[in-house]
């Protein structure tokens, strides 16, 4: 049965609170079974034994990085609407840890702190609104993520799964972290600027492939952010 844009966009709206409910027992189960509850009941229609059977069947644990919410949700309606429920919730819990991972790399790890870095630049640089730009960036591409995920998952099933988690590490992901140590060097660079000292040229040029050897061996994305912030901060001092 096809799932109508109306209830799809009750759906979507709805995954953006689906820590409203988060709780202890089964951390995110609420809101994840609440979010997918509109889609659940144009499936199963006036089937009430059927609806509250599936129901039971997603509100278990569930915890996942919750921009990746509803790419499962739409996996799993792909699934009821198809009729296949015999091993739905091993799949669940499959996507929900390996989309975890995949979310908390690609956003916590690469976009935050990218954004981040592009705030202080423009502050640096004497534009605030820069601020302001970054937060529209980080947000446009996690609901995208969000939507089209969703979109992806509900018409291809697992199979829209894999192409998401492709594009969010293979595709963008391998390719977006090497700009957080340009960033950071950059950084260091336009310093002197906005601090209106001078810093000798040996150290500007020394930061470059210093925080791109930190990326190359895997140094954590946070770390050169603090490494980044704390350099910055020494050298206000020097100067």
């Amino acid at each position: 049965m096809q799932i109508s844009r109306v209830v799809q966009a009750k759906i979507l709206m709805r995954s953006f609170f689906i820590q409203g409910a988060w709780n202890f027992k089964g951390m995110q189960n609420i809101g994840f079974t609440y979010a997918m509850l509109p889609g659940l009941k144009a499936i199963h229609g006036k089937d009430s034994t059927s609806l509250n059977k599936s129901l039971r069947r997603y509100f278990t644990f569930f915890n996942t990085q919750p921009y990746m919410a509803p790419t499962i949700m739409g996996a799993c309606l792909n699934k009821e609407a198809a009729g296949d429920t015999t091993r739905i919730e091993d799949l669940q819990h499959t996507m929900e840890s390996t989309l975890a991972a995949i979310g908390d790399t690609f956003f916590w790890q690469d976009l935050k702190p990218i954004t981040s870095l592009v705030s202080i630049l423009f502050i640096m640089l004497g534009h605030a609104w820069g601020i302001a730009l970054a937060f529209i960036v980080f947000n446009v591409i996690h609901i995208w993520t969000m939507i089209g995920g969703f979109k992806l998952s509900l018409r291809d099933g697992i199979q829209g799964v894999l192409k998401l988690g492709k594009r969010l590490t293979a595709d963008i992901g391998s390719k977006i972290s090497y700009i957080i140590p340009f960033l950071v060097g950059l950084s260091i660079v336009i310093l002197p600027v906005y601090s209106k000292g001078t810093i000798n040229a040996a150290w500007i040029w020394l930061c470059f492939p210093v925080f791109l050897i930190l990326h190359l061996i895997r140094v954590n994305s946070f770390w050169l952010f603090y490494a980044m912030s704390i350099t910055v901060l020494l050298l206000s001092v020097m100067v």
